[in-house]
């Protein structure tokens, strides 16, 4: 079954390329639409969603990968237009004397993150086009709320990227529905895509699910292979956990609040002054001067 097989994936409204993820054991093509289909219906309505993902990123060029930490808690939000969850990302950088930590959080048109000692904040009332797709030179770009580091690794998200590789018309996906990997049953998916017009790899993904809940386990990405640009990128899941939705409050920013006070006490823009700054790095900035040079640091 070498050959490449077009259908039509009802969720996608699209059409999808499949090829055999192996000659003795591949996954008939029906049967890979609508397995497809279950598992972007079951991210996207993955019900008070928390989990703990690994997230490692290796180059040649770096004698040692980098390592983050990221915690992660989803709720659906169905009737919200710009994002259909509301989330909370909390991520550490691993391997140095003084870990770097930030943040990310979306609900109801509003906005947060934080990194590097700044904290900012997008809310839709008073600034709609941070939330909007646009298009600068060429290139399109999602809001705020869909950007935030590491935001792709929240089922809904990654549904959305699936969806999206299946409209591609330069990526051939595969999806073997029940495989063995690590001696446990798992349901995988690989796409690979080429660049427009050549035979050159652009990028390979491999997805594993669990296969009662397809809920993802680990993501594998070889961005540019064979380049002086290749990268690898892993991101394992380890405590993956739901629950009941009426038990899982809605976010709010009282909440926010509460699980990172330091943050908004010192670098909310609407609190920021000099006398928060004492004992704390000088922050970061760059100014011009009288002779036509800029001071910066």
């Amino acid at each position: 079954m070498k050959g490449i097989i077009r259908l039509p994936l009802a969720a996608a409204a699209t059409a999808i390329a499949f090829a055999s993820a192996s000659a003795d054991n591949p996954t008939p093509p029906d049967n890979a639409v609508r397995g497809i289909e279950r598992i972007l219906t079951a991210l996207r309505s993955a019900q008070c969603y928390n989990d703990t993902v690994r997230f490692t990123v290796g180059m040649p060029q770096l004698s040692d990968d980098v390592v983050y930490e990221v915690a992660l808690r989803q709720i659906p939000a169905p009737d919200d237009k710009l994002l259909p969850c509301s989330y909370v990302i909390d991520w550490q950088l691993t391997g140095r004397d003084e870990p770097s930590r930030g943040f990310s959080a979306y609900f109801s048109g509003n906005h947060y993150r934080y990194s590097s000692r700044r904290l900012q904040e997008y809310h839709y009332e008073a600034d709609s086009m941070a939330f909007r797709p646009r298009e600068i030179g060429g290139l399109k770009g999602d809001g705020v709320q869909r950007t935030a580091q590491f935001a792709s690794l929240l089922p809904t998200l990654l549904a959305d990227e699936i969806e999206n590789l299946a409209k591609d018309p330069s990526c051939t996906m595969t999806l073997n529905a029940d495989t063995i990997i690590g001696g446990i049953s798992r349901t995988a998916l690989r796409a690979v895509r080429h660049l427009e017009g050549q035979e050159r790899t652009a990028s390979e993904a491999e997805m594993i699910f669990d296969c009662s809940t397809l809920l993802p386990v680990r993501l594998h990405y070889e961005n540019s292979p064979g380049t002086v640009s290749e990268q690898t990128v892993d991101a394992d899941y380890l405590t993956a956990t739901v629950g009941d939705p009426a038990g899982c409050p809605a976010l709010t920013e009282e909440q926010l609040i509460a699980t990172y006070p330091d943050v908004f006490a010192n670098y909310r823009r609407s609190n920021f002054r000099v006398e928060s700054l004492p004992g704390n790095p000088m922050p970061e900035f760059a100014l011009p001067t009288l002779t036509g040079e800029r001071y910066s640091r």
